[in-house]
């Protein structure tokens, strides 16, 4: 009876063990709402377009060595050395941790490169003008320069395919 009284509740985010995978770490709406506020408080100090994408970028740059360490570690993912893999792991792995799905892979001319999400998670409850993407952006960003990559990010709104 002794043992009961003195456990303690388990279950506090900061008591897990970080190498344990959980499908659904933050809820939909949850995110929605904590990103909203964000982009409102954003709109409210930076009322120009650029500034808000820049402003965006650089959090979600802050975040990506983040990420990086915590998919890799959850994973056990080794270190990519080429550009090519270490995309097709943002695109699925990372992508999927983040998102619950993955994303496309897309190579242009001259050593160019993409990354497609038909339906960006920051974009959902948000107008795609405000320019939600760029905190994706910015995330890949930070993951691609913490991984030794040079690299260069935009983001574009791309028209769904009709069909």
């Amino acid at each position: 009876m002794e043992s009961r009284l003195l456990r303690r509740p388990v279950g506090t985010i900061l008591e897990r063990n970080v190498a344990t995978k959980s499908k659904a770490e933050v809820n939909l709406h949850a995110f929605s709402l904590l990103f909203g506020s964000y982009m409102e408080y954003t709109l409210r100090r930076f009322p120009d377009q650029q500034n808000i994408e820049r402003r965006l970028d650089e959090t979600g740059y802050r975040l990506g060595p983040r990420i990086l360490e915590l998919v890799s570690f959850r994973e056990r993912a080794n270190r990519q050395l080429k550009i090519q893999p270490m995309l097709n792991f943002i695109s699925t792995t990372i992508w999927r941790n983040l998102f619950g799905k993955s994303a496309s892979l897309l190579k242009f001319p001259r050593g160019t490169w993409g990354i497609r999400d038909s339906e960006p998670l920051t974009n959902k409850y948000i107008s795609p003008n405000l320019g939600g993407a760029a905190f994706i952006g910015g995330i890949i960003r930070g993951i691609l320069c913490a991984a030794n990559f040079e690299c260069t990010v935009a983001c574009h709104q791309i028209a769904p395919e009709k069909g």
